[in-house]
């Protein structure tokens, strides 16, 4: 990084953790468009200060602006930062990164994170920033996950697949005898609160049997 670079990163920085509000955010999405590799690091600083408000920012413009370096802040991140809100952040930003490496790791996180909350905080951002590729990550849940908060949130983010691909999905999960009582009643209620035509005919026709 050159002198000049490292002098505006610094102005950035300064302003960031030092002024009013409007031009914290203004300099941080200054950072985040940054041309220097070295903004990356500023932002993951800014992650893991324990005094600064802007975090969840920074971590959101990781994964939308910084591009391979930002999925490789965030992949540190998750090592690095205790099981709470700042680290499940990480989901939403890892789910708007553009880097190959970070759907397989938002998937990594929903399958095998020892935080549930994380867990499911990830199958929901799956299917909304991936519908097509989250389907078979969702049936994997459904099939082989042990707790039941990240169950009923894998329901949940079935019932949020656009253009009611989770249709079949929810009937065969509110027909499924060998599913927990809780897991039916949730596949039913999505259904109901569904706008397809042929899903609510199914629910009514199986509420009435």
């Amino acid at each position: 990084v050159n002198t000049d670079e490292t002098a505006g990163l610094n102005w950035l920085d300064r302003v960031a953790r030092q002024s009013e509000e409007e031009a914290r955010h203004t300099a941080l999405y200054a950072m985040a468009l940054h041309a220097s590799p070295g903004a990356t690091g500023r932002l993951q600083a800014l992650v893991t200060d324990s005094d600064s408000e802007l975090a969840e920012e920074a971590t959101f413009w990781l994964g939308e602006a910084r591009g391979e370096s930002g999925y490789e802040a965030l992949d540190a991140l998750l090592d690095e930062l205790p099981h709470g809100d700042p680290r499940r952040h990480i989901n939403f930003a890892l789910a708007l990164n553009d880097s190959p490496a970070a759907f397989e790791r938002l998937a990594e996180i929903a399958r095998a994170d020892a935080d549930p909350v994380q867990r499911a905080n990830a199958l929901f951002w799956l299917a909304q920033e991936h519908p097509d590729r989250a389907k078979p990550l969702l049936l994997d849940a459904l099939a082989r996950e042990t707790d039941g908060e990240v169950r009923e949130q894998a329901v949940f983010a079935v019932s949020q697949l656009p253009e009611n691909q989770g249709t079949r999905i929810l009937l065969a999960l509110a027909q499924d005898p060998d599913q927990p009582r809780e897991i039916r009643r949730q596949a039913m209620f999505w259904l109901a609160h569904s706008d397809d035509d042929e899903g609510l005919a199914a629910l009514e026709e199986l509420l009435t049997r």
